[in-house]
């Protein structure tokens, strides 16, 4: 492709856009701010953890979406490497301008939050625990709490079967982080690349002995409210069970 055809292209694409990129505004944090003197929790190192399965055409034909776990406590190296492989840092851009992961982003932009609503993970306490994807650790954002399995169960559209798992995915989406090169794109983008995240749990816990069961029914607020998102600049945008298999 030449350059007046790529030049072409690229007006085609942008037309009518004006991104904050465009206007040389500073781009937002690669990643959610954070509370450094909270309850952090490192994981294990997830490139020495082996999985039981490797063959890649076995884990995709074996793949199914469980809703029935067992009662095992799901491990702390097992919860580490669900979480690399679906949002961990490889690499940054020469410049340090956006982060390379395990999943697919338009542009980098990687515009998710990986919260998790833990059951049974052998190690951590009950409670809403938020993955740190640059450091490779978990944040504490609430310690469970009097209720705290029939709230999250709520925030389900009350499917019970979400508190027999070891843990409970939710994906935030910061709009801005995408909106910034993309403008009105963003929304478009996010639920594409969301897609990436969610199939990668899928295939990572297929690959040692676990299962996925995606939710895209859940309750707007009340799965904001959950996790003290504003639901506007910040709301979850879909949700997933994960536990070993029965």
């Amino acid at each position: 492709m030449d350059k007046s055809h790529r030049e072409s292209v690229k007006s085609k694409f942008y037309k009518g856009l004006v991104s904050d990129q465009m206007q040389l505004v500073p781009q937002p944090p690669l990643v959610k701010p954070y509370d450094k003197n909270g309850v952090i929790v490192d994981l294990p190192d997830p490139k020495g953890f082996a999985p039981h399965l490797s063959d890649f055409k076995q884990i995709a034909l074996q793949r199914r979406s469980v809703r029935e776990y067992a009662g095992r406590p799901l491990t702390l190296p097992e919860l580490s490497y669900l979480l690399y492989m679906t949002q961990g840092v490889t690499g940054y851009r020469a410049d340090k301008s956006a982060t390379l992961r395990t999943v697919p982003s338009g542009g980098a932009r990687h515009g998710f939050e990986t919260y998790l609503a833990v059951f049974n993970v052998d190690g951590l306490q009950q409670g809403i625990w938020r993955y740190l994807p640059i450091e490779h650790k978990l944040l504490l954002e609430k310690a469970a709490w009097p209720g705290f399995a029939n709230d999250v169960v709520a925030s389900a559209q009350n499917q019970k079967f979400v508190e027999t798992a070891q843990i409970y995915f939710m994906w935030s989406v910061d709009f801005y982080r995408i909106e910034w090169r993309y403008a009105e794109e963003a929304a478009k983008l996010a639920t594409l690349d969301v897609g990436h995240v969610c199939q990668n749990l899928y295939l990572a816990a297929e690959s040692i002995g676990c299962g996925a069961c995606a939710i895209d029914a859940y309750n707007q607020p009340k799965s904001d409210e959950l996790l003290g998102l504003d639901g506007d600049n910040e709301c979850v945008i879909y949700c997933s069970t994960c536990g070993v298999k029965r």
